[in-house]
């Protein structure tokens, strides 16, 4: 995460300071609550939006076409997203995801697919996409992972027991920016908030289109 130095101006009888910050709006710190289609017990939903790269979500059952295996963050208020990650816990090559959609919604029942991602072998996947606003509710939906090909031939003493077909998380990450600006007009105060899509390169915000006040 980062936060700009901020941007002070006058405004008529008062002034304004103009900050921008990255952030991780799936940790449970940031008021985020999850959920998933199935979890294996000790190893719920809520551990892969701990901060806690140790602790990992473990479906309880295979990842299918017809009956994918996800995880939903629910955000506190509407936010703008244009970029995503997952980690998978070390060891966990049989557990990937392989093949999973990130989606996202506004009322947590139709959900609108804005990443998908097909074939993948990497531990630590970083999906980008076109900003969207208004996003209540993220998901990653996985719908494969690794077959398992057992050795062959199969070392002394017998073949291994395959692997459980679970798909394991340790991270999600929902990266996103916002504007807060706070400034005193005729003195009062006022503190407005806007969540926003980021260029990190140079750390300006884009997309403000309209903004909330949280307090006076």
């Amino acid at each position: 995460d980062w936060t700009t130095s901020g941007t002070s101006e006058d405004l008529g009888d008062g002034k304004y300071n103009m900050v921008v910050e990255r952030w991780d709006w799936s940790l449970a710190s940031n008021s985020a609550t999850v959920s998933a289609s199935s979890s294996e017990s000790g190893q719920e939903a809520t551990y892969a939006t701990d901060s806690d790269g140790s602790s990992d979500w473990q479906s309880l059952d295979e990842p299918l076409l017809a009956d994918p295996e996800f995880r939903t963050v629910t955000f506190p208020y509407p936010r703008t997203l244009n970029n995503v990650c997952f980690v998978v816990p070390s060891g966990s090559d049989d557990h990937l995801p392989e093949d999973f959609k990130w989606q996202v919604s506004t009322d947590g029942t139709d959900f609108t697919t804005v990443s998908t991602t097909s074939g993948s072998t990497s531990m630590d996947v970083t999906s980008e996409f076109t900003a969207v606003g208004d996003v209540n509710y993220l998901r990653l939906n996985v719908t494969s992972i690794p077959t398992y090909v057992a050795p062959s031939p199969c070392p002394k003493g017998g073949c291994p027991t395959p692997p459980d077909a679970v798909v394991r998380v340790a991270t999600i990450e929902a990266i996103g920016s916002k504007v807060t600006v706070t400034g005193t007009v005729e003195n009062i105060n006022r503190k407005i908030e806007r969540t926003v899509a980021v260029d990190d390169s140079t750390r300006t915000a884009t997309g403000q289109i309209d903004w909330a006040e949280i307090n006076a």
